[in-house]
């Protein structure tokens, strides 16, 4: 019987630690954006009304885009996503197409870790790419 009473205690001790120790702070909002096509893609991404910045992304890599909250980390607000690619496959025809993307608040700046995240993937279509969500 005083076994099962220290076991008791001890669980509920134990729960009580974990219960009162505190979340990781949510510091960043971030996206992340995966090629799953055989090329190199590039994406014209902004923050808000910031000017487009371009990066390129290897097949099957990945690139991860973070916003600080600085130090008012309580009010949690980031710009809108922008990200911009074109979803024609062949270097002759330009189909450029803007995507506004959801973020996913997080503690984690680095990485594609707790990142909503996208897929650069073709879409059927003989010459076609899209950007789709993945989580």
């Amino acid at each position: 019987m005083f076994l099962l009473k220290k076991v008791i205690i001890g669980a509920f001790i134990g729960a009580t630690l974990l219960a009162a120790t505190p979340a990781k702070s949510e510091t960043h909002a971030k996206v992340c954006i995966r090629n799953k096509t055989q090329a190199n893609r590039s994406v014209a991404y902004s923050w808000g009304s910031q000017k487009p910045k371009i990066i390129v992304i290897p097949p099957g890599g990945n690139y991860y885009f973070s916003w600080d909250y600085g130090s008012a980390h309580s009010e949690h607000f980031s710009p809108q996503f922008y990200a911009t690619i074109d979803r024609d496959t062949r270097a002759s025809v330009d189909d450029f197409m803007t995507y506004e993307l959801d973020r996913y608040k997080t503690w984690n700046a680095r990485e594609c870790d707790g990142a909503k995240q996208y897929n650069i993937e073709y879409d059927g279509s003989r010459h076609g790419i899209q950007l789709y969500h993945d989580n």
